[in-house]
C-alpha cells in the first residue's frame, strides 16, 4: 500500500512538473489581467534547511486584503484543499486551519502582499513536506487564480554550520598553521646547530693540544742541546 501512494505521489509530481515546464506562459492569458504565477521549475532544498515558495501576481496588484491559502495534494485524501499548510484571511495568518504539521513552520512575506508577493516560507524541512503545492486567491475574478510548485526534499544534504568567529572556543586556523610552521623551522635549524657544535668543539680541542705538542719537540730540541754542550766539555777536559 505504501508503495502504491509513493507511486501515484511520484507520478503526480512528474505530471506537475511537466505542465510547469512546459505550459505557456501564465501571464499572457486572459487578456492581460492579474494571474497567479509560480515557479515553473521544481523547488530543490535539503533537509532540516529553510525554503521558499516563490508565488506573485502578474502584474503586481495588492492582495492584502484577500484570502491567500496553500495547500498541499494529498494523494491518499480527495479533500486536500481543506487541509491548509497556511492560511491568510482578514490581514491576518489563521494557524487554527494549518494542518498540525506545519504549525509554528509556515509564514507568509506580510510587507510583500501590497506588491502581489504570495511567496511561502516553509522552516526546518521535513521529508514529508515534499510533493505539490499550489497557492490560491479566490478574489481574482481570472482564470489562472491559482499557481501549482513542486518542492523537493533531499535527504542526503548536510546544512554546513558556520562557527562564530566570536567564540573563544573555536580555535584560529591560523595560530595552528603559526604552530606547525614554527616546529618546522625548529626541526631544520637543530642539525645546523650540533654541526657548528662540533666544529666549535674540534677546534677548541685542537687549539689545546697544540701547546703540548709545542712543548714536547721544544723540550726535546733543548734536551739535545744540552747533551751536546756536556759533551763537547768532555771532549775539551
Amino acid at each position: 500500500m505504501i508503495d502504491l501512494v509513493n507511486s501515484m505521489l511520484g507520478v503526480q509530481v512528474l505530471f506537475w512538473t511537466l505542465v510547469l515546464c512546459l505550459g505557456p506562459t501564465v501571464c499572457a492569458s486572459d487578456g492581460g489581467r492579474p494571474q497567479v504565477v509560480g515557479s515553473r521549475q521544481p523547488i530543490v532544498a535539503a533537509l532540516g534547511d529553510d525554503v521558499i515558495l516563490p508565488c506573485h501576481v502578474e502584474p503586481p496588484l495588492n492582495v492584502k486584503e484577500m484570502t491567500v491559502t496553500w495547500w498541499k495534494h494529498d494523494p491518499e485524501d480527495p479533500q486536500c484543499k481543506n487541509k491548509y499548510v497556511h492560511h491568510y484571511q482578514d490581514n491576518q495568518d489563521v494557524e487554527d486551519m494549518k494542518l498540525s504539521a506545519y504549525v509554528g513552520r509556515t509564514t507568509l512575506f506580510t510587507d510583500g502582499l501590497k506588491h502581489g508577493n504570495v511567496s511561502l516560507k516553509i522552516t526546518n524541512l521535513k521529508l514529508s513536506d515534499q510533493g505539490i503545492y499550489t497557492c490560491f486567491i479566490i478574489e481574482l475574478k481570472t482564470q489562472q487564480r491559482g499557481a501549482t510548485i513542486v518542492l523537493d526534499v533531499e535527504p542526503n544534504s548536510v546544512k554546513m554550520m558556520t562557527p562564530n568567529p566570536t567564540d573563544p572556543q573555536s580555535p584560529d586556523p591560523m595560530n595552528g598553521m603559526d604552530i606547525k610552521a614554527g616546529r618546522c623551522h625548529l626541526g631544520a635549524l637543530i642539525p645546523f646547530f650540533v654541526w657548528v657544535l662540533l666544529i666549535l668543539c674540534g677546534g677548541v680541542s685542537t687549539t689545546k693540544s697544540c701547546p703540548k705538542s709545542a712543548t714536547s719537540r721544544f723540550g726535546v730540541s733543548n734536551q739535545q742541546h744540552v747533551q751536546v754542550q756536556v759533551n763537547q766539555l768532555d771532549q775539551q777536559q
